[in-house]
């Protein structure tokens, strides 16, 4: 497992790399955007996709018994949770299972609530759909998030039908406490709301005993939520679209499989199932590695800021290879912002109003590359101040 490897993506369509200058304007940047990592897979999973490709026939496919089963086993050995086959449906990406929610659970000119700064769907796929979306901004405290229960209960009160539930948080990486998670389920059962919870980095927690699945933090939890999970970000096979549904409640299941059927996608790809498999199944020592190769490159990013660029305020992540740039001190505005990350410091990093404009002043940074890379980009940020 070389996570120092350089490894060239250009010109084989890879979004990180081959839209950059689409959207930044230019070429000449290290792109440090999308969420994916610039690592091979694990050996694992392109073993299983290669032995799919030797047999040749590349016909239709579908969720085969080992597909649940690898999911089942994961989830208890990882997250403590007992899962039956029949709750578990597949879905090609968390971001199309969020729009299929959506018009599964709510009607049009709904209120969704979605807790910002927040990934972007989360708000712009319920726009898309006619639903009015019901902002609730976190509390900023020691540089990390924490929510606001007067206010979600506030935006319950005026009768939102659902919550989308970031977990963990994606920009700043935060892992909710279990206890947080149960004030959220009291509130949503009080108020008769639908929780959706992306989980879609819960593999990727530095310390794996702070992460608690949503559904497990009490029985209303499970029956009022679907759990949203996926291989793709912890074992970087985001693009093989190959994500799962969990819903205990069989009211909630049966919505979800009616708007399935009613888009026609309840297959895909079929070298994404034989991917999960493989990653849930033998996957856990790249896991380990992964993750320790992340969190020393975190710990270098953290020491890097502290002693080259005070300026910029980097928030340790608790989760994910996602690291949340306060960048308030240097006093430009958003663009400005942008403009001096693509042009001055070479890099195309998210800007913090992606987010929501409760991310003004942010940027977000990937930082899921050879370390040697990550040392070039800060390099650079620090010689655009010179």
């Amino acid at each position: 497992m070389n996570f120092d490897e350089i490894i060239d993506r250009s010109g084989r369509g890879a979004i990180k790399v081959d839209m950059s200058e689409g959207l930044f304007g230019t070429k000449d940047l290290i792109p440090m955007w999308v969420a994916d990592m610039d690592y091979r897979s694990p050996e694992c999973v392109l073993n299983a996709i290669r032995g799919n490709l030797e047999h040749g026939v590349l016909g239709y496919h579908a969720p085969t018994d080992a597909f649940y089963n690898a999911i089942v086993k994961w989830q208890k050995e990882h997250h403590g949770m007992e899962l039956e086959k029949e709750w578990i449906k597949f879905v090609p990406g968390v971001v199309t299972a969020i729009a299929v929610a959506i018009n599964a659970f709510t009607e049009k000119g709904d209120k969704i609530v979605v807790q910002s700064p927040v990934y972007h769907p989360f708000f712009i796929y319920p726009e898309r759909n006619g639903r009015e979306v019901v902002y609730s901004p976190m509390i900023e405290l020691d540089q990390t998030y924490v929510m606001d229960y007067e206010d979600l209960e506030r935006k319950f009160a005026e009768g939102a039908k659902m919550l989308i539930l970031c977990s963990p948080h994606n920009p700043a990486g935060r892992v909710w406490k279990r206890e947080e998670l149960e004030k959220i389920a009291v509130l949503a059962e009080k108020y008769n709301v639908v929780v959706i919870a992306d989980e879609i980095h819960s593999d990727l927690v530095y310390n794996a005993d702070d992460f608690t699945s949503y559904c497990t933090v009490s029985e209303s939890a499970a029956a009022h939520s679907v759990t949203f999970i996926a291989p793709s970000k912890t074992f970087n096979i985001a693009g093989l679209a190959t994500s799962a549904a969990i819903i205990s409640n069989s009211e909630l299941r049966e919505k979800w499989v009616a708007k399935l059927e009613d888009y026609e996608i309840e297959v895909s790809n079929f070298l994404g199932y034989d991917a999960l498999i493989a990653a849930y199944t033998d996957g856990e020592p790249w896991r380990q590695e992964v993750l320790k190769y992340l969190n020393e490159n975190i710990d270098f990013l953290m020491d890097y800021f502290e002693k080259n660029i005070p300026l910029i305020k980097p928030w340790r992540p608790q989760a994910s290879f996602l690291v949340w740039l306060d960048c308030r001190e240097m006093g430009l505005s958003d663009d400005e912002l942008m403009q001096f990350f693509v042009y001055k410091a070479k890099l195309g990093l998210s800007s913090g109003v992606t987010f929501g404009k409760d991310g003004a002043g942010f940027m977000r940074m990937n930082i899921g590359m050879p370390r040697d890379l990550l040392k070039q980009a800060l390099e650079q940020l620090k010689n655009a101040f010179l």
